[in-house]
């Protein structure tokens, strides 16, 4: 029988990228990202934070199929509501933040600067595990971070995020890696305090991903590696960037194995 399993790393399947245990209680706290998906069965909005595993909070019943949402949790696994009769943990959720979607493109173009288009210090894919290793995506959606210099942290932003589907991999570090270009620009100046802030936002890229990981299965790879460039500073007269890039960051490729 064929059965399809990560690699050795169910670990990074751990549903958040913050979280600890609370020594004296069996409870689980810390930070998440999720999609949001009206659940059929439990009749009620439930917030998967990977594939496979939904969180429930009163906190999500305002919300609609698609939100996608950085949220603190606490997770009590003494609540008979987390005995395991539900395909759902229940959680205990104060608030939640809801993130922008840019768009992906299948074209890039590195010269063409955009007006109000702003610098970016880093960039990474919002992982499981916190270190950008044991990447994936949610519903289809790739979270990603970003920290932009002399911003407002809530001014409104374009995202965008192109790639060639048809690069050939570069060899980087001894990885097969493969680029992706981000692309923010200002659309709205913001209230909050001007200076160096963090940025969350969502693409619909999983397919992409997915396309990507057919090719390095093909190829007998384990892991597909993605950086993202960005836009590090411009000239004086902005008509040229320089770019810079992220680390490099992994997504395990599914292997089918035989028992």
């Amino acid at each position: 029988m064929k059965k399809l399993k990560f690699l050795g790393v169910m670990a990074m399947a751990a549903l958040l990228f913050t979280s600890c245990l609370d020594g004296g209680n069996n409870e689980q706290s810390g930070a998440a990202i999720g999609v949001v998906d009206f659940s059929m069965e439990a009749m009620k909005n439930l917030a998967y934070v990977n594939d496979y595993t939904a969180l429930y909070s009163p906190q999500f019943e305002s919300l609609t199929t698609g939100d996608c949402i950085v949220f603190p949790y606490t997770i009590n696994y003494d609540d008979p509501m987390n005995s395991g009769t539900n395909k759902y943990l229940t959680a205990t959720v104060a608030g939640y933040n809801k993130l922008d979607e840019g768009l992906l493109v299948t074209t890039v173009d590195t010269a063409d600067i955009r007006k109000n288009e702003i610098t970016t210090m880093d960039a990474s894919v919002i992982s499981s595990d916190g270190t950008g290793y044991g990447c994936g995506t949610v519903k289809n959606y790739l979270f990603l971070s970003s920290s932009h210099p002399n911003i407002s942290s809530d001014q409104k932003n374009m995202y965008e995020l192109q790639y060639d589907p048809s690069q050939t991999p570069k060899e980087v570090e001894g990885k097969r890696v493969y680029d992706f270009f981000l692309r923010v620009v200002k659309q709205a100046d913001g209230k909050g305090t001007v200076g160096t802030n963090t940025l969350n936002y969502v693409f619909r890229a999983g397919s992409a991903i997915e396309m990507l990981k057919s090719k390095e299965k093909a190829d007998n790879q384990d892991v597909l590696y993605i950086r993202l460039n960005y836009i590090k500073e411009f000239n004086k007269d902005t008509t040229a960037a320089t770019w810079g890039t992220s680390k490099l960051m992994g997504f395990p490729i599914l292997k089918e194995t035989t028992n």
